[in-house]
């Protein structure tokens, strides 16, 4: 499993971490990027960072991502992410 920190500010600057968890790295990545646009930001809060960390040997990486061009993926294609 990994974790993916999603960075963000808030229109009034204060900075906010969330963790989002997938099977895979792509899919934490989606998972936070998706439910975080979707459900999670309040109006005015911007993108910052993406950082995922697999939870067994504790690797990292950095995903710098530009939050205009966020995508949506149909369920189907979980199954090529897993």
């Amino acid at each position: 499993m990994f974790n993916t920190i999603l960075t963000s500010i808030t229109s009034n600057g204060n900075t906010i971490q969330r963790v989002y968890e997938g099977r895979t790295e792509k899919l934490s990545v989606y998972f936070a990027t998706n439910l975080w646009a979707t459900y999670d930001r309040d109006h005015g809060e911007h993108l910052v960072s993406l950082e995922t960390t697999d939870k067994d040997i504790n690797g990292r990486s950095l995903y710098m991502i530009d939050n205009r061009n966020l995508c949506t993926m149909h369920p189907s294609d979980e199954l090529t992410h897993s």
